[in-house]
């Protein structure tokens, strides 16, 4: 197992603690409409302008810039997508499965195309204004 770019991370915004842990460079991260999975993708864009490891699309970007092409040239980053399900294709999916130079969190409803591993399903889940990612696997 390749070691982890970031393997917890706190982030904070609009009332929302997020304390974070993931366990491969690969995670999916799904909840229910309304869970807070786009405050926390909020979170991670702001943090990336302080870390230059985080890089963060969503489907803005996706107008702007071929994302294939952008993570292409990426190493050792943490990319973060925000309604994954969207806005990449079943190939950019497997891209991102095969990608062993950079960590991905995926705000996606399903797992279609990246045939995640056991620690990869997460959901996140906020309670009294903490959210954490469960594992989804049991």
């Amino acid at each position: 197992m390749q070691e982890m770019i970031i393997d917890h991370i706190d982030l904070y915004m609009c009332g929302i603690e997020f304390k974070l842990k993931f366990e491969d460079r690969l995670t999916l991260v799904s909840g229910d409409s309304g869970s807070g999975k786009s405050i926390m993708y909020k979170a991670f864009r702001y943090k990336s302008g302080e870390d230059p490891r985080i890089v963060c699309f969503d489907g803005i970007d996706l107008k702007k810039k071929n994302i294939s092409e952008e993570i292409e040239k990426m190493n050792n980053r943490v990319i973060v997508i925000d309604n994954a399900d969207s806005i990449l294709t079943l190939d950019q999916r497997a891209e991102i499965a095969l990608d062993k130079n950079n960590q991905y969190i995926i705000v996606s409803h399903h797992s279609d195309g990246y045939c995640p591993g056991r620690n990869s399903l997460r959901e996140l889940v906020v309670n009294n204004n903490k959210a954490t990612l469960v594992s989804v696997m049991g």
